[in-house]
């Protein structure tokens, strides 16, 4: 049997979970290539989105910061982002914190309307870096 190359080795991510066991991997490292689950802002004392919209925000693309961390990465590998949101009004409002996770050129993004999120959330932040 031939032996895979580095391009087909797997690397699932699991970060600690806080209370939830959830049944998928934070982001799966194919290659040099990082799949990252969807995160979402919550506090992690109460499992809920904070009231403060731009907080919410923050701990959603902190969240992706750990993972990408995780796989020896930072915000500067992300290639691709999709943002999924309860209500695309809050488009610039987004925007206006997302800006502030970059220094150098920005990822390929989509904002996503989006039904009902979990627990209340206002976002939901996925992603595809490469290192």
């Amino acid at each position: 049997m031939a032996k895979a190359d580095s391009a087909t080795k797997r690397r699932n991510i699991r970060l600690p979970t806080q209370g939830y066991d959830a049944p998928y991997s934070d982001a799966v490292l194919v290659g040099d290539t990082l799949y990252i689950s969807g995160r979402v802002g919550f506090l992690p004392e109460t499992g809920q989105p904070p009231e403060d919209l731009e907080e919410e925000i923050r701990l959603a693309l902190d969240g992706v910061k750990v993972v990408l961390a995780a796989a020896g990465m930072t915000m500067e590998d992300l290639v691709w982002v999709q943002v999924y949101c309860s209500d695309v009004r809050l488009f610039d409002r987004f925007n206006e914190v997302y800006k502030t996770y970059f220094t150098q050129s920005l990822p390929a993004r989509a904002f996503v309307g989006a039904g009902n999120l979990l627990h209340g959330a206002h976002f939901q932040v996925q992603g595809m870096a490469v290192k």
